[in-house]
């Protein structure tokens, strides 16, 4: 006889095969899904990245309830992430360099 471990994971196999892109899921079928880890999904929810409502929600109406991803919005939101240009990218870097305090440079000896 299986264990419901195994059954519920069963059927959370089957669901991801059938259209995962048009499901909602647990933080850990996310991060399989989207290749990242459950402290990514999380950063990028408080970023901002990921919006509450449209690519995040709570399973339940309280503060302790599991956080569900919608897959398809978040595998959308993760590619116009990435799809930002090099020179925009290069520009923040530069950016932030400015920002940074000046280092001490280690003492060569003569």
């Amino acid at each position: 006889m299986r264990s419901a471990t195994t059954n519920r994971g069963t059927a959370e196999s089957i669901a991801m095969e059938t259209q995962p892109s048009q499901m909602w899921a647990c933080a850990r079928l996310a991060r399989d899904y989207l290749g990242v880890s459950e402290k990514t999904l999380a950063r990028w929810r408080v970023s901002g990245l990921l919006k509450p409502g449209k690519h995040w929600r709570r399973k339940f109406p309280t503060g302790n309830s599991p956080v569900l991803y919608h897959l398809g919005l978040c595998e959308e939101a993760m590619g116009e992430a990435t799809a930002r240009s090099v020179s925009l990218q290069e520009k923040a870097l530069t950016t932030s360099r400015k920002h940074q305090s000046p280092r001490s440079w280690p003492q060569g000896r003569a």
